[in-house]
């Protein structure tokens, strides 16, 4: 088979500090989303829901711990990290080549 790219998921979490809504696909800050209210007493077993003041739609990012991230301001696209990674990779090759050939100590 040739090789094919896969090509990325779309995400509803975007860089930036942005998210996207399902429905409509504008994007927007988290003042574009309207958090509902969830029962304390079952919390710990709900996903945030959101509703997208722009067109009305209501939606529950599919993975909580993921929203937590957005929010905290720890969850980066993909392709930083990617990014990242291959930067690190090059600075560890760099590093590896400044560094004298090791010999063994004879004894």
């Amino acid at each position: 088979m040739a090789g094919h790219l896969a090509s990325p998921k779309a995400s509803i979490v975007l860089g930036g500090g942005l998210m996207r809504c399902p429905h409509c696909e504008e994007d927007g800050t988290m003042a574009a989303f309207k958090a509902l209210d969830l029962n304390e007493k079952y919390r710990h077993d709900l996903n945030p829901v959101y509703k997208h003041l722009g067109c009305g739609h209501v939606f529950s990012p599919g993975d909580p711990w993921i929203i937590a991230a957005y929010l905290s301001g720890e969850l980066v696209p993909a392709e930083m990290v990617t990014a990242l990674r291959e930067t690190v990779n090059d600075l560890r090759a760099v590093v590896a080549q400044m560094q004298p050939e090791r010999r063994a100590v004879e004894t």
